[in-house]
């Protein structure tokens, strides 16, 4: 991450784009991972929303809040790495 993120920027209905520009979905929700210690960078998370139709057939991905690369207020989210590798990476990930 190139600078530090405070996770009230992520709000809910942020997009959430990869480093390619492509849109990946929208932030659904900011989660903490009770797993995890608060310090680590991996203890916060993005549930992002893709695909799907008025949020029926939806999936979700599980983004940790240290894959962010940039936010632009009140605009989108950049994440460091591209769309599809974000699809793939992120899938399945505890929420």
């Amino acid at each position: 991450m190139s600078s530090t993120v405070s996770v009230g920027e992520l709000s809910p209905g942020l997009s959430v784009v990869g480093s390619d520009g492509t849109k990946i979905g929208v932030i659904n929700e900011v989660v903490e991972n009770p797993n995890v210690s608060p310090q680590s960078p991996a203890s916060m998370f993005m549930q992002i929303d893709h695909g799907g139709f008025l949020g029926i057939g939806d999936s979700h991905l599980c983004v940790p809040v240290a894959a962010i690369d940039a936010v632009h207020a009140g605009r989108e989210v950049v994440l460091s790495c591209t769309a599809d590798d974000a699809r793939h990476k992120y899938q399945n990930r505890p929420s």
